[in-house]
């Protein structure tokens, strides 16, 4: 029996925000952790579901091109992005050692 089903859709903000890649992930990792562990305080031996998302496209690739710096292609040239998708592309390949890393710790938990 499942008592709560969490939908996480997160981190597309922070890259559009001007945040790297690596931070990004670092946060997603936080607020992953933070909401299973509340999970686990609140409803201890109950399963919670975890759907987690891959961050998704975005159409506002003209706010890359001012991010340069520190967003750069290369920071020697000042070569700017010309699109996030780099950046969520970088960020998705690294979600399945980020979910996998919190189906170790939270056993209880189904994460999707």
């Amino acid at each position: 029996r499942l008592e709560r089903i969490y939908i996480l859709l997160m981190g597309t903000n922070n890259l559009g925000g001007g945040m790297l890649p690596k931070p990004t992930l670092k946060g997603m990792d936080a607020a992953g952790r933070t909401i299973l562990k509340l999970h686990e305080k609140h409803f201890p031996n109950t399963p919670a579901a975890m759907l987690f998302s891959e961050l998704l496209p975005r159409k506002d690739d003209f706010r890359a091109l001012k991010m340069c710096p520190p967003r750069c292609k290369n920071v020697e040239t000042l070569d700017p992005y010309t699109s996030f998708l780099p950046a969520i592309k970088k960020v998705n390949r690294a979600l399945p050692n980020l979910l996998h890393g919190w189906r170790e710790d939270f056993k209880n938990s189904r994460i999707i």
